[in-house]
């Protein structure tokens, strides 16, 4: 297998999942779809966690239409939570389940310092909605949980990479031993 259905790219604020995501759309292709536009779209203005939910639905509706339409997608959100992660692997199993195929996905989770992500934050512009202020970054540290093994044991057919945007270094974490070309193709994409 020399690519994957579904690419999540995951981290907390300014850790470069913007950056990822269009290097992905970029070299390889494959369309994206990010928490930050999705917002836009909805007309929501700042980030609240009653919106969350409404904008997190709205991205994977997106994502279920392109993939069942034979597609790729990549997607770009915070997930720093395990809960918001098994909700993607379960959906994706779901997905699988009813489309009768074996979808094949990975996890990007980029991180960096807290010093650069916080100043990347204060430095924003362009299609990034408020907050620009680095206190966001705590805020949503606070709900960070690590991806453990058993997680990605149980995540069916995700690969896990961890990418260091700030040293441009990517460490694979677990990788599916159909997954080995795909991820490498991955690899060579983020990190040219």
């Amino acid at each position: 297998m020399d690519k994957f259905d579904l690419h999540i790219v995951t981290g907390n604020l300014g850790t470069g999942k913007t950056t990822t995501s269009k290097k992905i759309e970029q070299r390889l292709g494959i369309p994206r779809v990010e928490s930050d536009t999705m917002r836009q779209g909805l007309g929501i203005i700042e980030y609240s966690r009653e919106d969350a939910k409404r904008v997190r639905k709205a991205v994977w509706e997106r994502v279920i239409d392109t993939l069942w339409k034979g597609g790729q997608m990549t997607v770009c959100m915070p997930y720093v939570s395990r809960a918001a992660r098994e909700m993607s692997y379960e959906m994706i199993r779901k997905l699988s389940d009813h489309m009768g195929i074996e979808l094949q996905a990975a996890l990007i989770r980029c991180e960096c310092s807290e010093e650069t992500s916080k100043t990347r934050i204060q430095d924003r512009g362009g299609f990034h909605l408020p907050p620009f202020n680095p206190t966001a970054y705590d805020r949503v540290k606070a709900s960070d949980e690590p991806i453990t093994p058993k997680e990605m044991q149980g995540a069916g057919n995700f690969s896990f990479l961890k990418f260091d945007t700030e040293r441009n270094i990517i460490t694979p974490l677990s990788v599916r031993d159909n997954h080995n070309e795909a991820v490498q193709r991955l690899m060579a994409a983020i990190l040219s």
